[in-house]
Order: C-alpha cells, then sequence, then structure tokens
C-alpha cells in the first residue's frame, strides 16, 4: 500500500499492513508500485524499466541505530536526520506510547543543537538488501512489533516485496545446478529461457499480491460480523475484568442501531429510507444513480481525503513556514490548482517527497517522518501503522493511524481510499445491499461497485441481471469508470472481490450465484485495448486467470471459515 491510501492490506496482521498495498486504509490500501527506499532511490514504476546498473546502484539502504536508557530505536531507509527527529519524538511522547489519544497532536519541537546531539549518538550502515534482507527481518519486525522502529515504507518488512532477492536466489541457483546445461544453450534458448524465468516471476508476484487483497476484504467482513461487540448496552460498567473494562472504556460504540443507526443519524432518516435496497433497487436505474451520487456528495463532505493535516494549528503539514512561502508557492505551476485539493491521484501528496533525498544531514524541510507501529488504543480499531508528520509550521507531530474497521473511521473522519472505500462497503452492507463489490486498482486506488439496473431487485437472487456500478466515495463518482484514466494512469490490474456468503443462507445459494468471487475488471476501466494490458503485465492471459482461480478458491474457504464461526 503506498501512503497515499490505497487498499490496506493486512496480511501480516499487527506486524505489518502489506504495501503491495492497502488502506490507506487502510489504508492504509496502505499499494503495489512501491519502490524499496533505497540509498538512490529512483520513480521508475516498471520493473522492466530497471537497468543492472540501477539495481546495483539501489540495492543498499540506510539501518540506523540509536540506543538509551530505555529502550534501543531503529530507523530503515530514511536520512540520519529524519530519523533523529522521531527519536525525539519518541523519547518526549511516552504518553502516546502508552496508548492515549491518537487523533492529538505530541507538540515535540526540539532545538538544531537537541536533534545535532541525537545525531551524534546514531549509528547508521548501509544494508546491501537482497544479501542481507534475511539476516535483520526478524529483528525489524520485533522492533515494530514493540514500537521501536522508524521504516520509510513498511513494505521493507514483508516477504511479499522480495520479488528481487527471489531472482536473485533463482538465479544463483541456475548458475549452480545447471551451469553444463546452459554451457550447450545457443543464445536463443538462453535467452527463452532468461523470459520464462521473469514471467513466472511475475506470476508469483501477482498471485501474492492478489491473496493480500483477498485478505483485506475477509478483514471487512470480520469487521461487520464483529460489529455486534461494539454497540452501547448501558452496563459497561458491570464487566468484572479489569482489561476487558479498560479496553470498552478506550473503544468507541455504535448506537443499537449499529452502522445503520448512525447513518441516520448523520445522513438523515428519509434520506436513508431512501438509500434501502429493498425500496431502491427496485425503482429505475436512473432514480438509483441519482440517489447514490447524493449520498457521495454527502459522503465527501463528511469525509474530507486526508493529506496531512496539522492537529495542532490545522495547516498542511508540508507548508513551509509563512516567513518562508513565496506568492505562488502552495499553487500547481502545471495546473493552477491548489495544492492539496482533493483531486489527486492517490500517494502523489507525499509519496514523492519520500523518494527525494538521499542521507543529506543538513536536511530539515521534510514533514513525513515515517511509519511506525501503532499505539495500544490505535491497535483497537485495528490499525497495522501509524504515519507521523511533522508539522513545518509550528513543530508539532500528528498521528494518522490507518484504521481497519469502520467504526473508528467514523469517529475520527480521517482517512483515504483504503478506509473511506472500506467504510462505503460496510455502509451498503447495512442498507442491505449483498450484490457489492471491493474493487482494487494495482495502480493506487480501491472503490465499490454495485450490482444496479432497473427493477434489480424484482428478479431472482440468483437472476444474472443488472450492472456493475462504480461508486467512488474519494471523488463522489458515480458510475464513471474511465475516471481514472483520464488521470493519465497506466492500468496493469483491477480486481473486484465479492463475498457471498454473509447474506447467504445456505452452500446450495451461493452454488447457484453466478457471480465470480475474483474477478479481472481491467477492461472495464480503461480505453486500452487486451493486447496493450497484457504487455504491460508481462505474463499471459492464462496465467492471471489461473492465479484468480486459486485466491477465489483460498478466499471462498476462509469466507466460509469466518462466517460459520461468528
Amino acid at each position: 500500500e503506498r501512503r497515499g491510501g490505497g487498499a490496506s492490506t493486512s496480511a501480516m496482521s499487527a506486524v505489518v499492513t502489506t504495501e503491495e498495498s492497502s488502506a490507506s486504509s487502510s489504508t492504509d490500501i496502505e499499494s503495489n508500485n512501491n519502490n524499496l527506499q533505497e540509498v538512490g532511490c529512483n520513480n521508475n514504476n516498471s520493473p522492466e524499466d530497471d537497468t543492472e546498473d540501477d539495481d546495483a546502484q539501489n540495492k543498499f539502504i540506510l539501518m540506523h541505530t540509536y540506543n538509551c536508557t530505555t529502550a534501543s530505536l531503529m530507523g530503515l531507509g530514511m536520512p540520519t536526520r529524519q530519523f533523529a527527529t522521531w527519536v525525539r519524538y519518541y523519547l518526549s511522547s511516552s504518553s502516546i506510547r502508552n496508548g492515549t489519544s491518537p487523533s492529538s497532536a505530541a507538540n515535540a519541537s526540539a532545538t538544531a543543537g537537541e536533534i545535532q546531539d541525537i545525531m551524534n549518538d546514531v549509528s547508521t550502515q548501509q544494508v546491501h538488501w537482497e544479501n542481507d534482507w534475511e539476516n535483520h527481518v526478524m529483528t525489524l519486525r520485533q522492533y515494530w512489533k514493540d514500537g521501536t522502529l522508524l521504516c520509510e515504507h513498511t513494505n521493507l518488512l514483508n516477504d511479499r516485496g522480495g520479488m528481487s532477492r527471489i531472482k536473485q536466489k533463482r538465479k544463483q541457483e541456475m548458475e549452480q545446478g545447471s551451469k553444463a546445461a546452459s554451457n550447450q544453450m545457443n543464445g536463443s534458448d538462453a535467452e527463452e529461457m532468461k523470459d520464462e524465468e521473469e514471467q513466472q516471476l511475475k506470476y508469483e508476484h501477482f498471485r501474492n499480491i492478489l491473496g493480500s487483497y483477498a485478505d483485506r476484504l475477509v478483514n471487512i467482513v470480520e469487521d461487520e460480523l464483529s460489529d455486534s461487540n461494539f454497540i452501547h448496552h448501558g452496563d459497561d460498567d458491570k464487566f468484572t475484568n479489569k482489561t476487558e473494562t479498560i479496553s470498552k472504556l478506550m473503544s468507541p460504540r455504535w448506537t443499537r442501531l449499529g452502522l445503520r443507526g448512525w447513518i441516520e443519524n448523520e445522513y438523515g432518516v428519509e434520506n436513508t429510507r431512501a438509500l434501502l435496497a429493498s425500496g431502491l433497487l427496485v425503482k429505475s436505474e436512473k432514480e438509483q444513480l441519482e440517489t447514490f451520487q447524493l449520498f457521495l456528495d454527502w459522503f465527501r463532505g463528511k469525509f474530507p481525503y486526508f493529506h496531512d493535516t496539522c492537529d495542532a494549528c490545522g495547516a498542511s503539514c508540508k507548508d513551509a513556514p509563512l516567513s518562508e512561502l513565496h506568492d505562488d508557492d502552495n499553487v500547481d505551476s502545471a495546473s493552477g490548482e491548489m495544492i492539496g485539493s482533493n483531486n489527486v491521484q492517490e500517494g502523489s501528496d507525499v509519496e514523492a517527497e519520500s523518494c527525494q533525498h538521499e542521507d543529506d544531514e543538513d536536511n530539515d524541510e521534510f514533514s513525513f517522518v515515517g511509519y511506525i507501529g501503532p499505539s495500544e488504543g490505535e491497535q483497537l480499531g485495528n490499525a497495522s501503522r501509524t504515519e507521523l508528520y511533522r508539522c513545518r509550521s509550528c513543530s508539532a507531530f500528528t498521528r494518522f493511524p490507518r484504521y481497519n474497521k469502520a467504526l473508528w473511521v467514523t469517529q475520527t473522519r480521517r482517512g483515504r481510499c483504503g478506509e473511506y472505500s472500506m467504510l462505503l462497503y460496510r455502509m451498503l452492507r447495512s442498507l442491505g445491499y449483498d450484490k457489492i463489490r471491493w474493487v482494487v486498482d494495482w495502480a493506487d486506488h480501491v472503490w465499490v461497485e454495485v450490482l444496479l439496473g432497473d427493477n434489480v431487485g424484482g428478479k431472482s437472487a440468483t437472476e444474472e441481471i443488472g450492472r456493475w456500478v462504480h461508486l467512488d466515495p474519494c471523488e463522489a463518482a458515480v458510475d464513471n469508470p474511465l475516471l481514472y484514466s483520464s488521470w493519465g494512469k497506466n492500468q496493469t490490474y483491477l480486481m473486484a472481490f465479492y463475498d457471498p456468503y454473509v447474506r447467504m443462507t445456505s452452500t446450495r445459494d451461493r452454488k447457484d450465484s453466478k457471480i465470480q468471487l475474483v474477478e479481472d475488471v481491467t477492461l472495464r476501466y480503461t480505453n486500452d485495448e487486451i493486447d496493450v494490458i497484457t504487455e504491460r503485465r508481462g505474463i499471459p492471459e492464462q496465467s492471471v486467470a489461473e492465479a484468480i482461480k486459486e485466491v477465489s478458491y483460498k478466499m471462498a474457504t476462509v469466507l466460509k471459515k469466518v462466517v460459520t464461526s461468528s
């Protein structure tokens, strides 16, 4: 997941959310084109564009260590000053580490001398990521669990991000195990073998990422099934277990009607009634689309896209202090739009910043400090990582936990497409919609689809009618599938995930349903021809179909277990 908030996958649960991958939350949506933040980081999104020279320059990553009386702290992938700034924040923010309100800003401003003193005690090494990853990753994951690790990208902790390591290992195996056979090959045979190996690597990478997103849908379903645990019954003081009581008191609560009741309170009873599937799906498609457009307009106003707003002063954390600004510094020179508007692609506001620096010890102009493990209080909302920002205007720190529970997102009203697509999915479920899908764009965005059409609600539950309609809560977009092509994105994979089990009453109903659990919907969202898409992917259509079939089967098995055990 990128920091921009693509799908917030949770393959490693409390350890780390896959960034191949959101959130973004969530995250968060946390996506899959992340490059490791290494020394000499480049901005290539296409692995085919990487030359051997680029690979040689980008195999090292900075690893920092700072030892103090209370803890040993580590940093991965950022300049030393950025790491030292977090160390100063950590040492002065014990209340946050102990799980107080994650939405409050922590002003841990320090003088240049204090930061320099910390930097003098920091030990830094360059780690060869392909060769040394296995030697460090378990230690780094433990530091992450303990809340004593700062990461530039959380995919640095994830096995699924190690495509280059797999490639290197297989290359060594080929050189050692089949050297004699290779000597007998002619040039074309060797090249063909290399292409096949590259295709296999891309296939495995795609299948793993697809599995991560399938896990994310399972997490959304689990959140739906757990809602009853967060409904206020007015008897929280009766818990005999002290730990359980504290956990209950720290958690926000639904009213008696749960998420549906929350929508009625915020959107209005009559407006909510107009959205109910039982009434809306028997109306014309035109009325359905108009009703959803009103709802998404309200949604976007209620849940603004989070960039980096400072909790203390309300400014954008990356904005320079007023004394440093020129008149046109907050206007994009190309488009003339205000920087920080909602009309940006996921990740564009902060992802570029993280790849523009090397280990410049004098650079103090950063606002994104890094990813840290969630506090105890943030973990209650199933946050798997927290983004930390330092405001350049007032020097306060702002935490942005990438929550993966709808209840927490409704309370904080802070998120990106990872959080908001999850919340919209959950809202539609609560309003009675069975045929909805969670859609992931590998180019770092997520949204929802719902099956609509003239009188679709009056048909048989298993009859194949209606059409899937695109709903994007961040853009308040309804039935505009080519929106993302207009952004200039080169789509590679767009996958729709569907859960039939929560609302189904028997396995027979599932067997009769013709809706695929995982479907490749790329062509619906782009004007590109299938040949262009296939070339961009680098693997044949048959391989894509095989991976989808495998992941669908595994997802179905897990979903049935989750539903039957709830």
